[in-house]
C-alpha cells in the first residue's frame, strides 16, 4: 500500500521538462533563431515597410470621451492622427484609412506591412483599402501590447505631452490640438534613432539644447 506521502506527490507528467532533462544530464535545446526569427526581429528587419496604428481617447469638458485614429512610420518614426469622433463604429475605421493614404502619397509604395491590434472595428472593407495597394495586415495577439510597440509608446507620449496638458471642448478642437501636435513632432523635434534627425527627413540636424549651469547665489 503506498504511503501518504506518494499519494500527494505530483505525478512526472508535472516535473516539467526542464527537471526531467537535467535527471538525465541532459541540456535544453537551443533556440533556432535562423530558422524561426522573433517577433522583435521580424519588426526590425521589416521596419523600413511597417505602418503601425491604433485608435486612442481623449475626455472633454463635458465629459465626453472623443476617439481619434493614431498611426506611426516604424522606420522614420512620423505620426498623423485624423478621424476624432464621439462613437467609433466599423464605417468610421475606413476614413482615416482613406486618410493615411493620402498623405502617404508617393511613399505608398514602400510599404508592405500594416500592423493593428484585434478591434472588431477593422473589418473588411479597412483591410480592403491596404490590400489594393499591396500591403499585408499583420495582427498582434490579443492582449500584447509591446507587439505594437511603437504605436503604444506614441500614445501615453501624446497624452503626456499634448492632452493631459490641454481642456478639449468639441471634435474639431482635439483635431485641431493634434494635428499641430503631429506637425511640431514631425518637422521640429529631433530623434535619437535617427541621429538627431527630424522624422520628415529633412537634412539638418537638431541638436539637443545645452544644460547650463544654474547662477550662485
Amino acid at each position: 500500500m503506498p504511503s501518504r506521502r506518494s499519494l500527494h506527490r505530483p505525478p512526472p507528467a508535472f516535473a516539467g521538462a526542464p527537471s526531467i532533462l537535467r535527471s538525465a544530464s541532459l541540456g535544453l535545446a537551443p533556440r533556432r533563431t535562423h530558422s524561426v526569427p522573433t517577433w522583435r526581429e521580424l519588426v526590425r528587419a521589416q521596419a523600413s515597410g511597417l505602418v503601425a496604428a491604433n485608435p486612442f481617447h481623449v475626455v472633454t469638458v463635458a465629459l465626453t470621451r472623443l476617439y481619434t485614429f493614431v498611426v506611426t512610420e516604424m522606420a522614420h518614426a512620423p505620426s498623423t492622427s485624423s478621424g476624432v469622433i464621439t462613437h467609433p463604429t466599423a464605417a468610421w475605421t475606413t476614413q482615416p484609412a482613406r486618410s493615411l493614404l493620402t498623405d502617404l502619397e508617393d511613399r505608398i509604395t514602400g510599404f508592405r506591412n500594416l500592423l493593428r491590434d484585434y478591434d472588431n472595428r477593422y473589418t473588411q472593407a479597412f483591410g480592403a483599402i491596404f490590400t489594393t495597394h499591396s500591403i499585408k495586415i499583420l495582427k498582434n495577439a490579443p492582449q500584447t501590447p509591446r507587439m505594437n510597440a511603437h504605436v503604444e509608446r506614441l500614445i501615453p507620449a501624446t497624452r503626456a505631452e499634448c492632452s493631459n496638458r490641454l481642456l478639449f471642448y468639441n471634435e474639431q478642437h482635439q483635431q485641431w490640438v493634434l494635428t499641430q501636435y503631429a506637425e511640431d513632432c514631425n518637422n521640429s523635434r529631433s530623434h535619437r534613432a535617427l541621429q538627431l534627425r527630424v522624422p520628415s527627413g529633412g537634412p539638418d540636424v537638431i541638436p539637443p539644447p545645452r544644460r547650463t549651469k544654474p547662477p550662485p547665489h
